[in-house]
């Protein structure tokens, strides 16, 4: 078959103006995901104040925007900051169902993952929130069973190191650490003490972890 001239100039155009587009669309939305992380952050920074009324308008516009372009781990991210600004208020129903929102997108985003890494940390993350919320509302059963999920997606990660170095949106209510040493204490005070020490000691690997890779980070800096 003989394609004349006018047809493959007419093709060639078709084909640029559709990598013209793709192009002009994948900007759009990489500029949109960076107004979604900005209003994030301008939204907690603001909730640190107790400035409430003027985090959640942001975050509800993160929310829109992330749904708008199909951003999953950043409308989980904005949903488990919603529930913060919530529980910071002490709306602990509205909290709770947010961050039962960032949870079921992270469960769906790990379960499409083939090496465990940001989304089962996300994940892990939602689970810490959830626990200290059960925590804060006395009820240490449910936040015993938060707790060891947050723990568990912590330890799948474990042997890809490279998850831990992205950016982390959402804000945690309590460390890694932390979240482990809340954990010991409630299996602890729950008469459980063989999970209650090893949590512990899990805690032991987890400061080991952190002050080699601080001690990697310095080397690195004394090369330079």
């Amino acid at each position: 078959m003989v394609f004349s001239q006018t047809t493959l100039v007419t093709a060639n155009t078709i084909i640029q103006n559709r990598y013209t587009e793709i192009t002009q669309s994948f900007i759009k939305n990489t500029s949109r995901s960076e107004q979604i992380k900005q209003l994030n952050q301008e939204a907690m920074r603001l909730s640190r104040q107790n400035r409430f009324q003027d985090a959640s308008p942001k975050l509800e516009t993160a929310l829109a925007i992330s749904r708008d372009i199909q951003e999953r781990p950043l409308e989980a991210a904005t949903f488990n900051n919603i529930g913060r600004v919530y529980q910071q208020q002490g709306k602990f129903p509205q909290a709770f169902n947010s961050y039962l929102q960032a949870l079921a997108i992270n469960k769906e985003l790990s379960i499409n993952e083939k090496t465990p890494g940001q989304a089962h940390i996300a994940l892990g993350k939602t689970y810490s929130n959830l626990g200290y919320l059960s925590e804060l509302q006395n009820q240490p059963e449910l936040a015993i069973f938060f707790y060891k999920h947050c723990v568990n997606n912590r330890e799948k990660v474990r042997l890809n190191p490279a998850a831990f170095t992205g950016e982390q949106l959402d804000a945690y209510n309590l460390t890694v650490t932390q979240t482990y040493y809340a954990l010991g204490e409630e299996l602890l005070k729950s008469d459980r003490t063989t999970e209650g020490q090893r949590i512990l000691d899990l805690i032991k690997v987890e400061e080991l972890e952190e002050y080699l890779q601080n001690v990697q980070g310095n080397q690195l800096t004394a090369k330079r």
